[in-house]
């Protein structure tokens, strides 16, 4: 249960720019997926690191719907009332960086919290897997695996540095 709790935990992370976001994906999770295959465990990882992601987006939403207005673009915001889950659900199903922007607007829009977090786990589980499917299928990572384990271990390296240089800098200013 620990290796989940870590996974939830550094999907969130990535997602809210304390971690690594993408390098974590890309150098932790992948990996591991491809050592276990299809195993249980593995599947469980995907999905407890995309839900920890997801819930992790939901701050933005959140202060957008407490604050109201907003300079999000009136056709965005249209798409989103109108189609709530399901546009929430299509942000979130593939890679991109405008997937907070898809949250403020979400709650820009009044989209209910349910339909909110339902499209942005759905979405990122669905995303998720079908990564895992991609892994598994080409082989991608293996051929990687010692330039992945060192890139690995400078990512964490430099996430533990700028941690710290951002608590330094919050602690003397």
């Amino acid at each position: 249960m620990g290796e989940l709790a870590a996974f939830f935990a550094l999907g969130a992370a990535g997602s809210i720019g304390v971690g690594p976001g993408l390098q974590t994906l890309t150098l932790q999770l992948l990996p591991y997926v491809q050592e276990h295959g299809w195993a249980a465990r593995s599947v469980a990882a995907v999905l407890f690191f995309h839900v920890g992601s997801a819930l992790a987006e939901l701050p933005p939403y959140l202060v957008a719907k407490k604050l109201g207005g907003g300079a999000a673009p009136a056709a965005l915001i249209r798409v989103f009332r109108r189609h709530g889950f399901v546009a929430v659900f299509a942000a979130s199903c593939w890679p991109n960086p405008f997937i907070d922007a898809a949250g403020v607007a979400a709650g820009l829009a009044r989209v209910p919290l349910r339909h909110t977090a339902a499209g942005l786990v759905a979405g990122k589980v669905c995303k998720g897997l079908v990564q895992m499917l991609l892994v598994l299928q080409t082989g991608l990572v293996e051929p990687y695996a010692a330039q992945i384990e060192a890139a690995s271990l400078l990512s964490a390296a430099l996430t533990v540095i700028m941690t710290l240089t951002a608590l330094l800098r919050w602690i003397g200013g």
